[in-house]
């Protein structure tokens, strides 16, 4: 288990979609917001049913801690265009040392540049049964996939036979 990470926006919208954002305090300990996140989900996701849960645990902080965006200000660049939340994502993860909660492919090829530790939406799935907190992982994709998120449906076989789960 992680004690702390940084989430991006994909992967608080993942979580909150099926009402499991306790799978990534239980996987990854404290998660951190950076205020570019929290335009994306909060402010600019106002009426974003599928992050609903997620807006509401940003705001009353709880398991969720905002980031001041003065500490992102001698942060590094990433090596390639990202979007702002990602951007800010590496950017406090590469100050602070803290691994990224990153779904997005760009975000995720940026990191491995830089050397940034990070793990994605399927991972933490993966924490979370192999740490007991799930017996079955294959339902809540499904729950993912349904709310809109989207996966590649060889990215999910692979995933599923990998932990086990392939029918």
């Amino acid at each position: 288990m992680m004690d702390r990470a940084v989430a991006d926006t994909s992967i608080l919208a993942a979580f909150s979609a099926i009402d499991r954002l306790d799978l990534l305090r239980e996987t990854c300990g404290e998660v951190f917001v950076v205020p570019a996140v929290y335009r994306e989900i909060v402010t600019e996701g106002a009426g974003w049913i599928a992050a609903a849960s997620a807006q509401a645990a940003i705001i009353s902080g709880d398991g969720f801690h905002l980031i001041d965006p003065s500490s992102l200000e001698d942060g590094p660049s990433p090596p390639i265009p990202l979007g702002a939340g990602e951007t800010e994502v590496l950017q406090y993860s590469a100050l602070s040392g803290i691994p990224a909660l990153l779904d997005d492919s760009a975000a995720r090829r940026a990191a491995e540049l830089i050397g940034i530790a990070f793990v994605g939406s399927l991972g933490i799935l993966k924490r979370a049964k192999d740490l007991g907190c799930l017996d079955e992982i294959r339902p809540l994709i499904s729950r993912m996939v349904k709310a809109g998120i989207y996966y590649s449906d060889t990215l999910i076989d692979d995933f599923l036979a990998a932990v086990g789960e392939k029918q």
